[in-house]
């Protein structure tokens, strides 16, 4: 997310799970940032993001974040009425998808039947078609150019073929979420920092704060007290407070190695 250092405007980037909240700040955006953050391009598990151009390169696997797709979808049946009626089927065919999955992991299941999943995909699939009807790809082409000028809805729609196994990942497997909410939740103390006090004056001031709420957010999700967490950090022990002894160890072992 966005926030202002100096009056110039920096990216607070977040890379975390249940466990972890790690957050930075960077002048930049891109691939750039975050090589320089060193998180995500070591990172080999399953990576669940927007479709930032900068992440695919990143990680072993890819999910893409429903919650972004389900929001963009909305503002396509509320603004642009040609788009209503697929728009529509689709919010509501992830819906669908999202809940009988919780459904089935809440009943100790770990996948979906193959026929059930197939009927999803095949939804899937006639949903876009549709969407293809009412945007064809000649209605793109400008008379003179001959070059493609895509509309917002055709340039979704050619998402929706081109990452859809990157959209319907958590549909395969049952341990990838259907959203980034995790990092979404992550940023919110950015956000309301930024509502507070506007920006930060200075950038060692902005990635202080950064670091300082990865400690405390991590300390949540772990069920650990954030006043004793800070008191820990102050009194030089928030390793020993954060990790348990064979964590400690096997951070040490990964470092070394």
């Amino acid at each position: 997310t966005g926030v202002k250092v100096k009056g110039i405007l920096h990216w607070v980037h977040t890379a975390c799970n249940q466990l972890f909240t790690y957050m930075r700040v960077d002048r930049q955006r891109g691939d750039d940032a975050m090589k320089r953050i060193g998180v995500i391009p070591f990172y080999m598990g399953t990576v669940i993001s927007d479709c930032w151009a900068s992440y695919w390169e990143k990680g072993s696997r890819h999910g893409l974040c429903n919650a972004h797709l389900l929001r963009e979808l909305y503002s396509l049946v509320k603004f642009f009425k040609q788009d209503e009626e697929w728009a529509s089927k689709m919010m509501e065919l992830f819906r669908e998808m999202i809940k009988r999955r919780k459904e089935l992991i809440e009943a100790g299941a770990d996948h979906f039947e193959e026929e059930e999943l197939n009927r999803y995909l095949a939804r899937y699939d006639a949903i876009v078609e549709e969407g293809l009807g009412v945007h064809p790809d000649s209605e793109n082409r400008q008379a003179n150019r001959g070059k493609a000028k895509k509309t917002r809805s055709r340039n979704l729609l050619e998402r929706l073929i081109d990452r859809k196994e990157n959209f319907l990942l958590f549909l395969r497997d049952f341990m990838v979420p259907a959203t980034n909410n995790c990092a979404e939740q992550s940023l919110r103390m950015v956000s309301c920092k930024r509502g507070v006090v506007g920006s930060f004056t200075t950038y060692e001031g902005a990635d202080d704060f950064a670091q300082i709420w990865s400690y405390i957010a991590t300390s949540r999700k772990r069920d650990l007290n954030a006043y004793d967490a800070i008191k820990a950090a102050i009194d030089g022990n928030a390793v020993s407070f954060l990790f348990e002894d064979e964590e400690i160890e096997s951070l040490a072992e990964n470092i070394s190695g």
